[in-house]
């Protein structure tokens, strides 16, 4: 059995004036190939960067690697990033229902 081509990725992009929303394509920066498509993306106003999902071939979907989006007509540097960029332990989140408990 061959196994699966893609993977799901989460992406932050290098774009300062617009970004991805979906369907735009994802090119491997060293070759130039397309290897896959941004299936969802928005401003992430928390970390202050553009974020990204994306389906990309398997053989690029390492952290670190560095792929580019398309975002009208100008190439963005997107990076693979292997976990949430904002509270991965949720913290944040349990801090706030903390607080309601107490009556903060």
């Amino acid at each position: 059995s061959k196994g699966i081509d893609t993977q799901c990725v989460y992406l932050k992009i290098d774009a300062i004036d617009a970004d991805v929303y979906g369907g735009e394509t994802v090119f491997c920066e060293r070759t130039g190939d397309v290897v896959g498509v941004i299936t969802s993306g928005a401003y992430g106003h928390t970390v202050q960067v553009s974020l990204a999902f994306a389906y990309v071939d398997a053989s690029v979907a390492n952290k670190g690697d560095v792929l580019a989006v398309e975002i009208l007509g100008d190439r963005h540097k997107a990076f693979i990033l292997s976990e949430p960029l904002w509270d991965p332990q949720s913290k944040r989140q349990r801090n706030i229902w903390y607080g309601l408990l107490k009556g903060d």
